[in-house]
């Protein structure tokens, strides 16, 4: 665009001002864009908060076995998870053997209980002063017998 604009006499653009600022709006629209404006979304990573948790679920004889991943945008948060996953695990414990049976036969308490831990992970964290951001938790396998 700036080259066909060297062409053109600039004769024309003595007298008026108006094509001077229709110019200068093409030559600035023709500007390409700043690395910031094309670098793509961060991707999800996701990490296993280790072996499956295998508890007892209250008042019963019966228990579950859950595997866990975590999800993060931030590469340095892998880092944390990795550095504080006895915390995670920890916190993991606590909350699922607080179930019942009874009350994780239903798919929507299994939700629940997945927000549940997504928020204890998170205090978990801030509880270690990690500078963590996790974006989800998943439940990879979700067994009771």
């Amino acid at each position: 665009m700036i080259e066909s604009v060297s062409h053109v006499s600039l004769n024309l653009f003595r007298h008026c001002p108006v094509r001077i600022c229709a110019l200068l709006c093409a030559i600035s629209m023709a500007q390409p864009a700043t690395a910031e404006a094309e670098a793509p979304p961060a991707q999800a990573v996701y990490e296993s908060l280790g072996p499956d948790f295998t508890v007892n679920l209250k008042g019963s004889s019966h228990y579950v076995r859950v595997g866990v991943q975590v999800s993060t945008k931030n590469p340095d948060t892998v880092e944390e998870i990795k550095t504080h996953q006895a915390a995670l695990r920890h916190a993991m414990v606590l909350l699922f053997s607080e179930q019942t049976y009874k009350g994780l036969s239903k798919s929507t308490q299994q939700h629940k209980l997945r927000l549940q831990a997504l928020d204890a992970a998170i205090s978990a964290l801030d509880e270690v002063k990690a500078n963590s951001e996790l974006t989800g938790l998943y439940f990879t396998r979700f067994v009771m017998e």
